[in-house]
Formats: structure tokens, sequence, C-alpha cells
């Protein structure tokens, strides 16, 4: 099931502390579990961009610690990407 925001369709949710980024350029959502909705449904409770999110440093974030939060753990964490080859921040 991927995501669709605003028209644009993202990558199926994959747990955030699994996930390889890629070397590509692109938007990203950070997504928590909604535990009202079945079978599985996400609340985006952040919207980046990176020029290439295999260095963006997703494990020291500056927001991290606010997504822990919201999602009650780090196993909670997911995301979601819509890659832009070739483009810039």
């Amino acid at each position: 099931m991927s995501i669709i925001y605003d028209g644009t369709q993202f990558t199926e949710p994959v747990k955030l502390n699994t996930w390889e980024p890629p070397f590509r350029a692109g938007l990203y959502a950070i997504l928590v579990p909604n535990q009202t909705v079945k079978p599985k449904a996400y609340a985006i409770v952040y919207f980046g961009e990176s020029g290439n999110m295999s260095e963006r440093g997703f494990l020291s974030h500056h927001k991290r610690s606010c997504w822990i939060r919201q999602a009650g753990s780090e196993s909670n964490l997911w995301i979601s990407t819509y890659l832009m080859p070739n483009s810039t921040e």
C-alpha cells in the first residue's frame, strides 16, 4: 500500500530502523501507525526533502526525538519516499 499525499504517490512505508536510504534526491514522509484504522494506516508526522537521502543522516536528524515521542518508540517509526532523480534541493 503506497501513500498518496496531495496527488503525489510515495513508496510503500517501511520501518525506519531497517530502511536503506537510496543515493537519490527526493521527498520523504516520516509516519507513525494510526491505531484507529485497520488493516494498517499511518499518520504523517514530518515531511522533508534531501538532495541525497543516503547522506541525510536520519539517525541524527534534528527532529528525531520529536518523531520518537509521537510514535511512542523508535520501532514505531516508518518512512515513505518519493524519489526525484537528478533533482536538487
